[in-house]
């Protein structure tokens, strides 16, 4: 506690000078654009809400408001022939630019049409069903995140983690691996730091700066065509641009590292550049004080736009991220481990794309290189010999196209293509003996080159039927060069819109992915088998109880086919789902095993307005599925309840409070077997338990308190998150303790104070 209270007294003592600061003003500037054509909209009304202050946008759709308070402002958008839009949580700094980018949606006003005379809320005919989207703001103050990507994500409907040491997106039951990123149309092969081989990590950072996020669209279900090669939902990620005038700066940190910015305009006008930096610290404190190993990670992250013309734009994207965990053979004692280890990991993302707007579409294409690459060494303390050793290194050539057509005022179309080059190289060690199934295997080893090539075409078709009824058809076509199988993915979205507050969406569609490439690289039978599929029903009904505030409920049942597992005859008697099990080394699997999610999400959504936010989200559910023997059993993600009640409230520009409690459902573990355990004198489960046991519920309630100073030119931010504030002990995995002969467990984060601050200048 010691080191804690010394920095929160430095804390304090240095924000009280700043406690009275004068009122300053900032620009909003940005770009007004039809949502379904992409094409400027001229004369467009752009006001400050409760404020006199007004625009018009010009004749390329632009807009600029000088002299705006600092502190949060509401724009209101209107224009004739367009639904009047609300866009709250845009934060005024200090002699800084804010840019905006709006759509309008069209509200067509004979027959029988539907009008709204105003909305916080966007309708998405393309993706009714299934999808939350996030404001940079909504993102920066979710308390508990500490602005982790996943974190934030965790409070959607349907989806839960493993609770706070781990970056793992499950969603509807699924694993993390059926997850998929894509960044300013550039696909993303992880977005973790210490990442795991099956999507989920080993700790509870990520590799996306969420500081740079614009915008953010989370589909858990049901996503259009244009998203192929995954299983269970999908993540369309923009980064801002970087500020056009002056040159800008920021420093932050907070109790696990620090990061620096820079960005700003090219002199000829025609384009921005940013970079940020993060590093962790810890690992520097912990040897300071002689505390033994401890995480540490650090990323870069750099994006320029230039505009070639007005209809021409040009993107380069990276990102970069590396980290190690080095937990030494003394810490393992001290620890009462058998083992110690090490592991680093290195991934990037480089990229190009291309936007070219016309009358009535546009076109985004990407090309893109990635690379990832996994150390990881654990050795037994008892004999000095290698229990585990992995040297990874994976590369990936992108090339994504997408184009969007308005045929007329009822029809649009999206159609592309993308596709993918991938080669490794994979060199792995397991010791053998007794694995955690009670199984005597052999030592394994593998070493082999893993290339493939992915590619896919897509074309979703939109038809407004009738002034209320709207439905869209798509299908893709993949490609996978590792077992030469060509696959077909249909899939139909509709839309009705009773009223101006009552809408009813549903959606059904067929959702292909290629076996991850650590199971691909287990054995060459492996790569033979059929590639697994989901099918996607859901239906869905929502109610806007008044501008700012929404409910929605969608119930949903996917159906797992050709799923990978051990054949019926094998000699092991592993009876786990292989899909959410990446440490499995086996080299003959089948691909017939069945499985299948069901449940209902409810989320009733408060957009700021006058001060007060918050989101009421809840999901039952269940996730199972058929082992080798026929027999059903529980998903190792099959939680069955999650709930989040967040909100917060903004009395001044000053301060902002915020809550979360978050309630995730008993996961099931497999019993230990005691009298195998303490025979080997390591973990081995009971599998004719298997997944017939749980852990304690997850529950944990996250407080945070943000203050903002607006100084001269500059502003500063400062803010204190208590993680876990009533100190519950949340289990996180149980293990055999060979020291003390007995059953412990793992706990998760106890009591947590995080402090942060960020200064812009």
């Amino acid at each position: 506690m010691k080191h804690i209270i010394l920095p929160a007294i430095l804390f304090v003592c240095f924000l009280l000078p700043m406690a009275s600061v004068a009122q300053n003003t900032g620009t909003i500037s940005g770009q007004i654009k039809d949502v379904r054509t992409k094409e400027t909209l001229i004369g467009v009304n752009v006001i400050v809400d409760g404020l006199t202050l007004g625009a018009a946008t010009d004749l390329e759709g632009n807009f600029t408001l000088k002299d705006v308070p600092v502190g949060a402002q509401t724009l209101v958008f209107r224009y004739i022939g367009y639904q009047t839009f609300h866009l709250p949580d845009l934060i005024v700094r200090s002699g800084r630019n804010l840019v905006v980018d709006a759509e309008l949606r069209e509200a067509i006003i004979k027959g029988e049409e539907v009008t709204i005379s105003a909305a916080f809320f966007q309708r998405y005919e393309q993706n009714p069903v299934s999808h939350v989207e996030f404001n940079p703001e909504e993102i920066r103050r979710s308390p508990g995140s500490s602005q982790e990507l996943t974190r934030v994500l965790s409070t959607v409907p349907g989806v839960s983690t493993q609770g706070d040491m781990s970056q793992d997106l499950l969603v509807r039951g699924g694993s993390p691996s059926e997850v998929g990123f894509i960044i300013d149309n550039i696909p993303m092969p992880g977005v973790n730091h210490f990442p795991l081989p099956g999507g989920g990590s080993s700790g509870p950072i990520g590799i996306v700066n969420t500081e740079l996020i614009s915008g953010l669209d989370f589909y858990t279900g049901g996503f259009s065509a244009a998203h192929g090669d995954r299983m269970s939902a999908a993540a369309d990620i923009r980064y801002r641009e970087g500020m056009r005038t002056g040159l800008n700066g920021e420093i932050s940190a907070n109790m696990s590292g620090f990061g620096v910015g820079a960005e700003g305009g090219f002199a000829s006008g025609h384009g921005s550049w940013l970079i940020n930096g993060r590093r962790s610290y810890l690992d520097l404190i912990m040897g300071a004080i002689d505390a033994g190993g401890s995480p540490a990670y650090g990323d870069v992250q750099a994006k320029v736009v230039y505009d070639l013309s007005p209809r021409h734009q040009l993107t380069f994207l990276n990102i970069y991220g590396n980290s190690s965990i080095d937990m030494g053979r003394k810490e393992a004692l001290e620890h009462d481990q058998d083992m110690y280890s090490k592991g680093t990991w290195e991934q990037y993302t480089s990229g190009l794309n291309l936007r070219t707007s016309w009358n009535g579409g546009y076109n985004q294409t990407s090309i893109s290189f990635s690379n990832k690459t996994d150390d990881t060494r654990i050795v037994k303390i008892e004999d000095e010999t290698p229990e585990f050793v992995s040297n990874l290194n994976n590369h990936y050539l992108n090339l994504r196209s997408i184009n969007y057509l308005v045929l007329d005022q009822r029809q649009r179309i999206e159609f592309g293509m993308d596709g993918s080059i991938e080669t490794g190289d994979y060199s792995y060690f397991q010791r053998g003996g007794n694995n955690l199934y009670g199984n005597e295997v052999p030592d394994f080893r593998r070493n082999t080159d893993l290339n493939g090539l992915k590619a896919g075409l897509f074309a979703t078709y939109s038809l407004r039927m009738t002034n209320r009824f709207t439905t869209t058809p798509g299908l893709r076509m993949d490609y996978s060069g590792y077992n030469g199988q060509v696959m077909f993915s249909p899939r139909l979205a509709v839309s009705y819109q009773v009223n101006e507050k009552v809408e009813f969406t549903g959606s059904g569609g067929v959702y292909r992915q290629t076996l991850p490439r650590y199971m691909l690289s287990r054995s060459e039978q492996i790569r033979k088998l059929s590639n697994p599929y989901s099918i996607h029903i859901i239906g869905g009904a929502g109610y806007t109880l008044m501008p700012d505030l929404k409910f929605t409920v969608e119930v949903y049942t996917k159906n797992y086919q050709q799923m990978p597992g051990l054949p019926r005859q094998s000699e092991y008697s592993n009876p786990g789902f292989l899909i959410d099990n990446a440490q499995s080394y086996y080299t003959e699997l089948s691909d017939d095993v069945k499985a299948r999610a069901t449940g209902i999400d409810l989320l009733l959504q408060k957009k700021m307005a006058r001060g007060f936010y918050g989101t009421l989200s809840g999901s039952w559910f269940t996730s199972r599925y058929e082992d080798s023997s026929g027999k059903w059993r529980s998903r190792d993600y099959d939680n069955r309840w999650i709930f989040n009640i967040l909100g917060g409230f903004r009395p001044n520009r000053n301060w902002e409070f915020s809550a979360r409690w978050s309630y995730i459902g008993s996961r099931p573990v497999t019993p230990i077997d005691l009298v195998e355990s303490e025979q080997h004198k390591t973990t081995i489960w009971d599998i004719s338990r298997f997944n017939e046991d749980n852990l304690a519920p997850y529950h944990s309630l996250f407080l945070r308190t943000d203050r903002r100073f607006y100084l001269s030119n500059s502003s500063f931010t400062a803010y204190l998150e208590v993680w876990n504030a009533y100190n519950r002990s949340n289990e996180y995995i149980k293990y055999w303790n060979t020291t003390n002969q007995e059953v412990e467990a793992i706990s998760q984060f106890s009591f947590l104070p995080i402090l942060g601050i960020k200064y812009e200048f």
